[in-house]
Order: structure tokens, then C-alpha cells, then sequence
């Protein structure tokens, strides 16, 4: 049984507006994948149906012109059968749960996704001879819990996800006893739920739960997966009774392509396009661009939706969303898939769009969240409290004003920098609005806590975010006339900042780092490090 080397997709992004109906609207761009198949079914054609979001089996990338393909070992097969049959091969795509209804309404000849057969599939198709076995199902689990799911027993009470309409529903719903179900109809949705601790566990193929575990250091395989049983084979499914004849054919070809190895061949090449995009990027010091521009809107509910999925073993990467309209205040929002919202807090504008990391994939809107205070409407740091505001990192003063020339407290600075890291700084009952993030700064090595409402100098600022950054080695010195008067805890942070663009001094040649620092130096100096430390 073979092991995926990589898991493949140089880029996949596709941008999906407001879903309608059941199609997620691929089907009605054919000239994707195929340019000279948008007439109507013929004899010649072979029209494949398929759900493109469950790499290495079938998924969409972007070829070096930024035009999107369909590619995968499911697509290489299909392509293969279609040769044999001597038909043109049209992919046409939709989420996985609706593929067998659209197979017998006919808007298909058959369909491959990665498909096991079922006595309920059996009432609404029928399948061809088997032509891959997959390794068996696996639970993906956060690796630092690993340890408490020795048996099926121990998810009893626990959420765990799977793919909407397949099998790895029935082994939480008949296996787990005591799980609660968690049905999502994208496998990167089902990752992301797990990663940002939505839900406790999720079953998939064994192929990709190995890849993410391998990818991401924060996941692992439960040692529970063992008890999950046998793989089951992948077939082709056609309409109920065969009506178009094509089994014969089908099964003639999958013996061929069998006898020929061909499945080891199609992998092969699934690896060597998987990550190729993200290695050049990487490699040249560039984001991943996304083949698709967008336009941000000021309403969540109207914003375009741009799904990602990169390649499981690229580790973190910076990718690119074009945007027409730009601007400091235009954010990311991740979309978990219970519909809830967070916004990115370190994703940037660029000149062209928006630049967030990724680790796998994400479904995330692009917004204009721009802030309009009265007191920045002319102000020199405009754009950075628009862009840290938009973030919902500061608040204003009021609705109306940031209150630039307020001092920022070392309470405050340390409450902020707890938001850029993730954490809900709400106060519970009987806490003082700062008490969560002080505790996050001690937890973390940021800072000691001490004097809350002391107002925080320039090096204290600029020790915070070093200390932030994980202290990052450095040298050199400080080119300001006052060098000499910078505190020696603060001397490798203002050098770290200063080298960074993040902290600059005065007209007069000197940093004055005792001096205390503003709310709109201190939105300052944390939008650029996002930007430029990040």
C-alpha cells in the first residue's frame, strides 16, 4: 500500500461568492479544466463529476499562466479511462455530498472522489471493479492530547468531525460510541476546526491524516486509530443500472490500468507537481499569489469568500490575495466552519492585496474594516491606527477618537500584544480589564507585570515586542546622538527595532528612549511589526 510521499497541490484558491443551489459554480466554468468541452454531452464526451478539495485525490491548482486545472491521482485516472474509451474527459466539480444525486439526475457519466461503496450508495448507483486502496481510516487529534485517546472509548462526550456523506460518518456514529458528530462538507474545513480547537478530533482517509500529522507538528494520529479496521477500496460510480453501458468499459480499463501499475505512476506525478508553486515562493522570497483578485466590502455578510489549501508538508507560508481596493483598514477574516468569524490579526496590506500565513488551508473573507476617528483624519500615523484599529487590536478613546496624544500604559501595551497573540482579553467577573493580559505577558516572557497603570517608555515598547519576537540575535549599534542613554536591558530591542523599520527617531537625531510613549506611537510601532517582523 502506498504512502503519499507529499500531498499535492502547488496552489488551490478558488474564490466562491455566496454559494446557490447545490453546485459550488466550478461545474459552470468547464474551460478550466478543459478549454474545447463547453458544448453539450456528445458520445465523445466522458463527463467526470468530482469534489475538488481532497488533494491528493482530486483538487484545483493554479498552472504557471494563473489558469486554474483540475489535477489529482482520481483526475490522472479518469483521464486514463477516458483515453481507453476513446471519449474527451470534462470535470466538472461540486461538494461531495451532492455528487451521487447529480449522477442520477444525469449531469454526470460517473463520478471519482476518493469513493468506498456502501449497501446505501448500492440503492442510488452502481460501482465499478475496485482500482485503489487507500490505508485505513485514521483520528487526527492535537498532539498534546494524543496521549488520552488510547481507545474509541476515550472519545465518548467528544466532538469529532467528518466529511459530510461519507463513510467516516458512520465510524463516529457507529464506533465511537458516545462521539458527537461534527458534519462538514470540506476535509480543509474539518483541519481548521481542529486546529483552532472547535472540534476534538476528526476521522479521515489514512493517507491524509498522515500528511497533516507530518506537516504540522501541533496534530497527531490517535493511538485509538488502530482499532478502526480495514481500508475499504475506492471505485467509479455510474448511474443505477449502468444505462449508458459504460462498466464494461470501465472495468476493462482499471484491469489495465492496473496491470500496467499506472496508479504508482499517477502518484508519482501528484508529487511532483504537489508544492511546486509554494517551493519557487518560498524559494525566491515571495508569497503564493492566489490566480484571483477580489474586492473587499464593508459588510461581512457581502464579502467575497477565498478558500486555500496548499500542499500538507509546506509548513507555514505567506500567501497573496490580490484585492482591487486595498487599503490599511482591509483585513482577513477566518471563517470557522460553525460560521463564526475571527478577524487575522497579522494579516497585511500589500501593494496589491492582502498577505496572511497559512499552514494547510483556510476559507477567509477580505473586508475593509477601516476606522474613521476624527483625531486621525490628519494625522501623521493615520494609516498605522487604521490598521491596528481595523484589527480590533486598540480601541478608541470613543467611538469618535483614538486619543492620540493620550499615554499608553504598560497595562495597555501588554493587553494589545495579548490580542495579536489570540487571546480573548475580556475580563471575566470581578477582574480589571487588564488582568488577562498581564497574565498572557507573564506566561510568555514578555514582561513582569509590574505597574499596570505606569505609562510605558519607548524602550519599554521596544523590549516588549523583542521580547515578543523571541529575542532575536543581533548586531550593531544604535545611530541616535543619545545612544548612550538607552537602559542595558533595552539595548539589543531598540537595535532590533531600529534595524526593522519599527522604531524611529526624531528629527533631531536622538530616540529618547525614556520619554513616554503616545497611543499613536505606540500604534506606530506595532503596525510595523506586524508588517515587517512578522
Amino acid at each position: 500500500m502506498k504512502k503519499f510521499t507529499a500531498l499535492m497541490l502547488a496552489l488551490m484558491m478558488s474564490l466562491s461568492l455566496v454559494a446557490c443551489g447545490n453546485k459550488t459554480d466550478d461545474s459552470n466554468n468547464a474551460d478550466d479544466a478543459n478549454t474545447d468541452n463547453n458544448t453539450e454531452q456528445t458520445g465523445g464526451t466522458l463527463v467526470l463529476g468530482t469534489s475538488a478539495d481532497y488533494a491528493p485525490y482530486e483538487f484545483m491548482y493554479a498552472d504557471d499562466s494563473g489558469t486554474m486545472q483540475y489535477a489529482g491521482i482520481d483526475i490522472s485516472a479518469g483521464q486514463y479511462i477516458a483515453d481507453e474509451l476513446g471519449m474527451e474527459l470534462q470535470v466538472e466539480n461540486m461538494s461531495f455530498d451532492y455528487l451521487l444525486t447529480s449522477l442520477a439526475k444525469g449531469d454526470f457519466d460517473i463520478v471519482m472522489a476518493a469513493i468506498e461503496v456502501t449497501p446505501e450508495r448500492l440503492q442510488s448507483a452502481d460501482f465499478s471493479d475496485p482500482y485503489y486502496t487507500d490505508l485505513p481510516a485514521m483520528i487526527l487529534v492535537k498532539a498534546d492530547a494524543a496521549d488520552q485517546y488510547n481507545t474509541l472509548a476515550d472519545f465518548a462526550g467528544k466532538s469529532v468531525g467528518a466529511q459530510t456523506a461519507t463513510t467516516k460518518e458512520a465510524v463516529v456514529t457507529d464506533q465511537m460510541e458516545g462521539a458527537n458528530l461534527v458534519s462538514l462538507s470540506l476535509v480543509t474545513d474539518l483541519v481548521n476546526e481542529l486546529v483552532y480547537g472547535k472540534v476534538d478530533a476528526i476521522v479521515v482517509d489514512g493517507a491524509v491524516a498522515e500528511q497533516y500529522a507530518e506537516a504540522n507538528p501541533d496534530l497527531a494520529i490517535a493511538p485509538a486509530s488502530s482499532e478502526l479496521g480495514e481500508a475499504m477500496p475506492y471505485c467509479i460510480a455510474v448511474a443505477k443500472g449502468d444505462p449508458k453501458g459504460l462498466l464494461p468499459g470501465i472495468n476493462e480499463a482499471i484491469a489495465k490500468m492496473t496491470s500496467e501499475n499506472k496508479m504508482e505512476e499517477f502518484i508519482a506525478a501528484a508529487d511532483e507537481l504537489s508544492g511546486k508553486a509554494v517551493e519557487t515562493a518560498k524559494r525566491n522570497g515571495e508569497p503564493v499569489k492566489a490566480p484571483i483578485e477580489v474586492e473587499a466590502t464593508r459588510n461581512s455578510d457581502t464579502a467575497p469568500t477565498v478558500k486555500i489549501e496548499l500542499p500538507r508538508n509546506s509548513g507555514d507560508t505567506k500567501v497573496e490575495i490580490p484585492v482591487s481596493n486595498v487599503k490599511p483598514g482591509t483585513v482577513a477574516v477566518l471563517v470557522h466552519a460553525d460560521g463564526t468569524e475571527e478577524i487575522i490579526k497579522n494579516s497585511v496590506p500589500t501593494e496589491d492585496g492582502i498577505q496572511l500565513t497559512v499552514n494547510g488551508g483556510a476559507t477567509v473573507k477580505i473586508v475593509d474594516n477601516s476606522k474613521d476617528f476624527i483625531d486621525t483624519r490628519n494625522h501623521w500615523a493615520k494609516d498605522e491606527i487604521n490598521f491596528v484599529a481595523s484589527r480590533e487590536l486598540f480601541k478608541g478613546v470613543t467611538e469618535e477618537h483614538f486619543g492620540v496624544e493620550r499615554t499608553m500604559t504598560r497595562a495597555m501595551v501588554n493587553t494589545v500584544l495579548a490580542r495579536l497573540a489570540g487571546v480573548d482579553t475580556t475580563p471575566s467577573a470581578g477582574q480589571n480589564w487588564y488582568d488577562k493580559g498581564i497574565a498572557w505577558a507573564r506566561e510568555n516572557g514578555v514582561s513582569d507585570g509590574s505597574n499596570p497603570n505606569g505609562s510605558v517608555t519607548r524602550e519599554q515598547l521596544a523590549a516588549m515586542l523583542y521580547r515578543y519576537a523571541g529575542s532575536p540575535a543581533v548586531s550593531g549599534s544604535l545611530p541616535f546622538s543619545d545612544a548612550g542613554s538607552v537602559s542595558d536591558y533595552a539595548q539589543n530591542a531598540l537595535i532590533w527595532a531600529t534595524q526593522n523599520g519599527i522604531l524611529n527617531g526624531y528629527a533631531d537625531g536622538r530616540v529618547v528612549p525614556a520619554a513616554n510613549s503616545q497611543r499613536s506611537q505606540v500604534a506606530a510601532m506595532m503596525a510595523r511589526f506586524i508588517q515587517n517582523a512578522q
